[in-house]
């Protein structure tokens, strides 16, 4: 527990959650913090995730003391799970207690988080947490979804967000006017196997354009579908590959009728990433709206370059005209018009494929957010 005279500061990094970028985001902190560990011997690591998790295999690589649960993988199990949540939360709390524990740090939401982080305070634990979003996005937003986020968020005591927006948007609110907020930065993906094997020339006219995340109205698709349908008019043999989870219902008809959009409505898991992404050519991120996206760095591990609109906190991610372009506006026009000339300037192209390249070998950007953790981990 918290205790001023004592050397060592214990952080735990706890994330309960099984697949996309919380995952990812949690692996790289979790093999900075350590790294960080090693070189200084007044931190100490520990670790509890889910043994669902995608890369459970790869977490449980750090040997670290860890308190690892199964949570669930589909509604059913959810549902079954809410009879032993209390005891999973007893022995959480217990192996908390047991290794004194200072400082329990959440890296991304999970939906049992406010269940138990209210009990860390009467622990006398202090409780960090990463605010991914200062709002929840449209589709993700209902009543009961927003009321245990934000229970969730103000059972901790100081807190990280990935960009400047949504720190500027979190001080807008009065809770957090008085509140400790760091930023710590998405980094560059490292865990993508055979990544030196990818490769993407480009033939003049015939790019191959991607969309890749979960499905939801937020993220612009409707706008995208429409821009590629008039670029295509122009450039008749490029394509577009809609690849994510989600309800497409409303995007069915301009998916079909266009034979050069693609759409591959499934999961695709982090194993497969660098073979199933290999012959892709430039990723579309056409948000409406947006804190940060994780699938920019995961494009740039991949060697895509990236367009992006000029939405939050994705124009603190993209150099533009270096590892991506940022439009305009929001516009289904600046859409086509930037897909047309990525598409028409190979120079250009082959530009952003390096930017994307040098941009996913930097490693300060870990390196950083670990010690802005640890910074932060003795103050609060």
């Amino acid at each position: 527990m918290t205790n001023n005279y004592k050397k060592k500061t214990k952080i735990l990094i706890w994330y309960w959650g099984r697949l996309g970028g919380g995952q990812t985001y949690s692996y790289h902190i979790i093999k900075y913090l350590k790294k960080l560990s090693n070189k200084n011997k007044n931190l100490e690591i520990y670790l509890s995730v889910s043994k669902n998790s995608e890369l459970y295999g790869d977490f449980n690589k750090f040997n670290l003391k860890s308190f690892n649960i199964k949570t669930y993988n589909n509604w059913f199990q959810l549902f079954i799970s809410l009879f032993y949540i209390f005891k999973i939360k007893n022995n959480f709390l217990k192996f908390i207690k047991t290794n004194q524990i200072d400082v329990v740090y959440s890296p991304m939401y999970h939906i049992w988080n406010f269940l138990i982080s209210k009990d860390f305070s009467q622990n006398n634990v202090k409780y960090l947490f990463t605010i991914h979003d200062a709002k929840l996005h449209p589709g993700e937003n209902s009543l009961v979804s927003r009321l245990i986020y934000n229970f969730s968020i103000k059972t901790a005591n100081a807190y990280l967000t990935l960009t400047k927006t949504v720190k500027s948007e979190l001080l807008k609110k009065k809770f957090f006017a008085n509140k400790k907020i760091f930023i710590t930065r998405f980094g560059n993906i490292e865990n993508i196997k055979n990544i030196n094997n990818i490769q993407k020339p480009l033939e003049r006219n015939k790019t191959k354009f991607l969309f890749f995340g979960r499905i939801l109205e937020y993220k612009g698709i409707n706008n995208l579908l429409i821009a590629f349908s008039k670029f295509n008019k122009d450039c008749p043999n490029s394509t577009l590959h809609i690849v994510g989870r989600g309800d497409v219902s409303k995007y069915s008809k301009l998916i079909l009728e266009n034979k050069n959009i693609y759409l591959v409505n499934n999961w695709i898991s982090e194993k497969s990433f660098s073979n199933f992404f290999k012959t892709f050519n430039v990723c579309v991120l056409p948000y409406i709206e947006a804190s940060q996206s994780g699938v920019i760095p995961l494009m740039f591990a991949l060697r895509i370059p990236v367009i992006i609109t000029p939405v939050g906190g994705l124009i603190e991610q993209v150099k533009n005209n270096y590892n991506g372009i940022i439009c305009k506006d929001f516009s289904c026009n600046s859409l086509q018009n930037e897909m047309k000339r990525i598409s028409m300037d190979n120079k250009l192209y082959n530009k952003l494929v390096r930017g994307a390249m040098f941009s996913s070998k930097d490693k300060t950007i870990w390196k950083k957010s670990a010690e802005q953790i640890f910074l932060l981990s003795k103050i609060i």
